[in-house]
């Protein structure tokens, strides 16, 4: 009898998972149900107590969260980003992605651009994105802002030619973009218009050498007339 009454409990249960904790804690499973006071009290709070089910945020989310996040800081950077390239008037900006180096061979750099006209500036994605929210270079933000990029500024269409040839001596500096402002943008439509720039040439050649023509046209006329006038003048003393 005593081996019988022994037997269940040295043979684990199966049915085992179908208990649980009364109504305030059902998805925890045990071996028996909790105690009549335990599931009383459980029973008393659970009109007052809402059913709430946290679930943990995602990667991405809390990414988002954390990159939409501005502090008062960033803020006024972003406000004194905005104001320094309306004083200074800058209409060309270039994006270069930028390696890891020295902070004193970063500073050598910013002397030597300075020199050529050019500001470099290194202030992170994070701010650029917002210095550019609600433009139209917003697009920007999910394709150039990504990874570790420095901007070069500067005041008019040369700039970009200045940019690229710097960049090509600097092992660890790529032009990835150029920006400019409506005024180069128009120049540069002008010069888009001409089938070719050996067209452009031509034209350039022609509006140079056309004041020496009309010149040369106008010295033939005078000398011309001049010599009608004195040949008249030499016929008719001649004349009897």
């Amino acid at each position: 009898m005593r081996l019988l009454l022994a037997v269940p409990r040295l043979v684990p249960r199966t049915t085992s998972f179908g208990f649980s904790r009364g109504k305030a804690s059902a998805n925890w499973p045990l071996k028996k149900p909790r105690s009549y006071r335990r599931r009383l009290y459980d029973a008393a709070l659970e009109p007052m107590v809402p059913k709430v089910q946290s679930v943990c945020p995602s990667f991405k989310e809390v990414n988002d969260y954390f990159k939409d996040l501005k502090s008062s800081f960033d803020m006024a950077l972003v406000k004194h980003i905005r104001n320094i390239i309306r004083s200074e008037g800058y209409q060309v900006m270039g994006i270069c992605h930028r390696l890891a180096v020295k902070q004193r061979t970063e500073w050598l750099l910013h002397f030597r651009l300075r020199l050529k006209g050019l500001d470099a500036r290194d202030y992170g994605n994070r701010i650029m994105r917002k210095v550019f929210e609600d433009t139209p270079l917003k697009s920007l933000n999910d394709t150039i802002f990504v990874a570790a990029n420095c901007q070069i500024f500067g005041k008019d269409i040369n700039a970009i030619k200045t940019i690229i040839t710097e960049c090509r001596n600097i092992d660890w500096l790529i032009p990835i973009g150029n920006l400019f402002d409506i005024s180069v943008s128009v120049t540069v439509e002008e010069l888009c218009k001409l089938p070719s720039l050996e067209d452009h040439r031509a034209q350039t050649i022609q509006l140079l050498s056309l004041p020496s023509s009309e010149f040369i046209s106008t010295i033939s006329y005078h000398m011309l007339h001049l010599i009608s006038t004195l040949n008249c003048i030499g016929n008719k003393k001649s004349s009897p």
